[in-house]
């Protein structure tokens, strides 16, 4: 029997992993069989066997011999380089092939700040290393002989019963195919001149033609970014044209980390006793100082990013060139925003069921909670709901019940309660808990908008209005912009205007009788970005299978006088954590074009298409102006796969929140994240799942006991280690991402030297994010030196955002009260660090003493946080954290739960006087919560550093005292 010809259409992970599982398909295991009894396994070897003769597919692509989609090195239009993705590597990618295979590799140019690191050195991959870990699975698997480059898929057409019957009885075999598959081939044309039969340089487009017997729409959801038009923002033309401003998609927005910068026009040198150009010179000083307004229209995934890198890069414009920009959020309905790293839920370590792995007793409330990466809280199988009788799983309850429910966890988990301490117009009380969730993920938002670097605005941006003369009619101005918002807000001389909107798909090629079968939008709408084709599990259509006559009469599903054919299925046509999604729908399309697994009935496709119709319809009626419209179009990601996986039919004890659960608790850690290599059914056959799996345990073992990875004897298969301290790296990222912005200080010093006064310091200490100013190497003795002249590019920890800080306090330091003083002497005291994130740890260094520099007991505003000055000087003391329990506190006690302590890793000794510091830090609740939390029982333990406590013990022939400073927010 001749192999089964299959189109896919797209090289992104989707047409990789739908081509993966055509050449080598996996076999399901019976319900009664032990996982041993699987028979087809992928190759294990570096070089794939032979597969056998079952598929042949034939991947078409537009790409220039870089897979990858979205994350390919030809889609850099549409994904920055340097962009990372906001879930961690564990679930950005397939179960039998792990991240850490492409570790060290190097592709290409570098861009100007990207690490050049392994890929192992991150939880969270560039864009580029998404890229990398897709070629060398493409590599793995042989799937590179299957790709046509350069071919742009313009036509798809299902043939008619009698079209096929004649190409058979011609005896055309290669045009017996169901579908009709048109694309335009690019090559390069070969110089008959040149004698070495190398390429000319020039390229010429073939048109070609191919009949397939299945399809595999592989396009993926974010093929092109949506914008409004002028329908939909009147004045959004004239604002670009007139204007001069500019209106742009995020995906396109190149000023993040030094792509690009605003230069001003050189000033011109002139003389002092020149007044005519001194009075130029301050002109174009005070233009230099006015803010570019930038509007960000989204209040979703893209526009908390690009608001948050946004405010981050104010903090390098004095390095840069450019104006400081003014930046404006405006979003429909406040989003939870979540941090990269959560904690752990107090009390979840438990102790494990065997001695073959994790800690040997249970964790206590009061120990130091584990952070993990985001998905891995939001992903934790423990919160799916258990079976009933029958096996599956109870039904959702209600959407605003199950709303509640998932707005009640992400209040407690991102620290900041209900986030009316961030903003009011970020809050989310009471009165919105029963409204569909909506999320952004950044480690940098949250406070830059507590910080008042970003305004945050509730509303529709409905129209754009440019004026291009003064209001008295004189001389004409500079156009001006304004902005006019819902509930009558506006916002005055707008420069830029980027639409963090999302994507749409790209499924022009369709036919128009296809296109209406499908319920495809081509209309520029934004329920593009939605719904943009009506399908039953975002999967199948009926225009993509033939029902027998029985089947499509039927009210009730019956008994068909033939089984119904699959002819096409779409991939990855899913907005939300789709690698573990699109690798379980590539298995059940395998299936389904091999008949082992038949498709669902019709009537129950039916049902769901029109379910989804008619929530597109009545969002298309709505006009997008509500404010209770839901982030995603699917069920959540756990309920997706579970259901997946019971249409492929394996069993519910091999199903992967079952095989999640049982390794937590096998292993003790008490959060049993699902990752994709969790629904491999074959995973303890497979050798490439058992290795990704083995490095999973490794991580959270690390992240949960700081235990290390155990030896491996010569000749086993080789594991990444676990970095040591995995466990202090987390909470020292989670940590230094909270310093940033303004903390009261209350410090108290005891001096034990008469000559010493003692006193109190009240004040305000600012965290202030900056560019990288220096370089840092390690010598033999493990202490860091800095490089001032070697700065290093970009950040060294890119994916929290910021990697160092200029700390700054101002207050009033008292002496206590001597010889009978009612009050002690007072005067101002200003105090200047440098905080770093390096190799994972937190280090101080001193900052040079400034001559031109006044002591204040007052900072300066907020809006010139930014210029304030601080030059390293030598090294202070790096920070070692470690897990003890609440009640070693030194010189004072955060009273919340879910301390980290920390202290020096060594003793700073200045001439003759050693320093020793210490730490504690305290993650709790920021500001107002529901009173929900205290009802239930539960311990506040939220993702931001609440309160600290700084203090230093100094003993010397100089000095002998103690200072111990409390930090809480303001």
């Amino acid at each position: 029997m001749p192999p089964i010809k299959v189109a896919i259409i797209g090289s992104g992970a989707a047409g990789l992993v739908m081509a993966k599982n055509l050449l080598y398909p996996p076999t399901l295991p019976s319900s009664s069989s032990s996982s041993s009894s699987t028979t087809t396994d992928p190759p294990t070897t570096t070089t794939p066997t032979t597969p056998p003769p079952r598929f042949h597919p034939t991947v078409l692509t537009a790409h220039t011999q870089h897979p990858g989609g979205l994350w390919s090195r030809d889609s850099t239009d549409l994904m920055r380089p340097d962009m990372r993705v906001n879930h961690s590597k564990w679930g950005c990618t397939f179960s039998d092939f792990g991240f850490d295979d492409v570790a060290g590799e190097e592709e290409g140019a570098k861009t100007e700040n990207e690490e050049s690191k392994s890929t192992s050195a991150t939880d969270f991959p560039t864009a580029t290393q998404m890229g990398q870990y897709l070629r060398r699975y493409t590599e793995r698997y042989g799937i590179g002989a299957y790709i046509r480059w350069e071919s742009r898929v313009v036509g798809v057409r299902l043939r008619s019963p009698e079209e096929i019957s004649d190409a058979n009885s011609e005896d055309k075999s290669g045009e017996n195919g169901v579908w009709e598959v048109t694309w335009e081939e690019t090559k390069e044309v070969q110089d008959s001149g040149s004698g070495d039969g190398g390429g000319s340089g020039k390229k010429q487009v073939h048109l070609h033609t191919g009949y397939f017997d299945k399809l595999a729409v592989c396009t993926g959801f974010f093929a092109r970014p949506w914008m409004p038009s002028e329908g939909d923002v009147p004045g959004l033309e004239g604002f670009v044209g007139v204007g001069g401003g500019r209106a742009l998609h995020s995906s396109a927005w190149r000023e993040i980390h030094g792509q690009e910068k605003l230069e001003m026009p050189e000033k011109e040198e002139v003389s002092a006793e020149d007044e005519g150009k001194k009075e130029k010179v301050e002109k174009e000083a005070a233009a230099e100082e006015e803010e570019e307004v930038v509007l960000v229209v989204g209040g979703l995934i893209s526009g908390v990013e690009i608001a948050a890198e946004l405010a981050l890069q104010n903090h390098v414009k004095q390095k840069t060139g450019g104006r400081r920009r003014r930046i404006i959020h405006v979003f429909p309905r406040p989003p939870w925003t979540l941090p990269m790293y959560l904690p752990a839920p107090p009390g979840t370590t438990t102790t494990p069921t065997s001695s073959s792995g994790g800690n040997t007793a249970p964790q206590s409330q009061s120990q130091s909670p584990p952070f993990l990466p985001v998905d891995f809280l939001l992903y934790n199988a423990l919160g799916f709901p258990s079976r009933n009788e029958a096996g599956k799983p109870w039904p959702p309850p209600p959407p605003e019940t199950m709303n509640e429910i998932v707005n009640g966890f992400l209040r407690k988990l991102t620290g900041n309660g209900d986030q009316s301490c961030l903003h009011p117009n970020l809050k989310i009380g009471e009165d919105r808990t029963g409204l569909p969730v909506t999320t952004g993920i950044s480690d940098t938002y949250a406070n830059a908008v507590r910080s008042g670097e970003i305004e945050v605005l509730i509303g529709y941006l409905e129209s754009l209005t440019t004026t291009t003369a003064a209001a008295d009619g004189a001389k004409p101005a500079k156009p001006a912009t304004t902005a006019h918002l819902s509930n009558n807000q506006k916002v005055e001389k707008v420069d830029k205007v980027i639409f963090a909107t999302g994507y749409r798909p790209d499924l022009s090629f369709f036919s128009d009788k296809i296109k209406q079968e499908l319920g495809i939008l081509e209309d520029g709408s934004k329920e593009e970005c939605f719904l943009p084709a009506l399908l039953w599990e975002q999967m199948l259509s009926p225009a993509l299978i033939t029902y027998s006559p029985e089947d499509s009469s039927a009210t009730s599903p019956g008994v068909s006088s033939a089984p119904p054919v699959v002819h096409g299925a779409f991939i990855a046509m899913y907005k939300g954590p789709y690698f573990g999604v699109m690798e379980q729908q590539a298995i059940y399309a395998s299936h389904l074009f091999s008949g082992q697994t038949p498709p669902p009935p019709l009537i129950e496709l039916n049902k769901s298409i029109n379910e989804a119709r008619s929530l597109r319809d009545m969002r298309m009626l709505d006009d997008g102006k509500r404010g209770d419209r839901q982030q995603w179009s699917t069920a959540g990601f756990l309920r997706n796969m579970d259901t997946l996986q019971e249409l492929i039919g394996v069993p519910v004890h091999k199903r992967g929140i079952e095989q999640a659960k049982e390794m937590a608790k096998r292993k003790g850690w008490g959060v049993a994240t699902v990752v994709p290599a969790h629904y491999r059914f074959d995973s303890d056959v497979d050798e490439g799942c058992r290795d990704v799996l083995g490095r999973f345990e490794e991580y959270m073992d690390g992240v949960f006991f700081g235990k290390k990875p155990e030896e491996k004897e010569v000749g086993e298969s080789a594991a990444v280690e676990v970095p040591v301290g995995i466990r202090q790296r987390n909470a020292a990222r989670a940590v230094f991402r909270s310093f940033h912005g303004e903390w009261d200080v209350n410090r108290t010093v005891l001096s034990r030297r008469n000559d010493t006064p003692s006193g109190t310091f009240i004040g305000k200490a600012r965290f202030i994010p900056r560019k990288t100013s220096f370089g840092i190497t390690r010598d033999e003795s493990g202490e860091l030196t800095c490089v001032p002249s070697e700065p290093e590019p970009g950040n060294d920890a890119p994916e929290l955002g910021i990697s160092e800080y200029l700390y700054a306090e101002y207050g009033t330091f008292t002496l206590q009260p001597q010889y009978g003083q009612q009050t002690g002497f007072s005067f101002p005291a200003v105090r200047k660090y440098i905080y770093r994130f390096h190799e994972g740890r937190i280090s101080a260094w001193f900052v040079k003493p400034s001559s031109t520099s006044i002591p204040s007991s007052t900072p300066p505003p907020l809006s010139l946080a930014h210029k304030e000055e601080g030059v390293v000087d030598y090294f202070f003391h790096e920070v070692e954290f470690s897990s003890g329990s609440g009640n070693e506190s030194g010189g004072g006690e955060v009273s919340r739960p879910g301390q980290w302590r920390a202290k020096a890793r060594e003793k700073h000794l200045c001439e003759k006087d050693l320093y020793s510091p210490r730490y504690v830090f305290g993650f709790g609740i920021v500001g107002p919560t529901s009173g929900r939390e205290k009802d239930e029982g539960n311990v506040n333990v939220g993702a931001e550093v609440s309160e600290m406590e700084i203090g230093y013990d100094v003993i010397g022939p100089r000095k002998d005292y103690s200072s111990w400073g409390r930090y809480t927010r303001g």
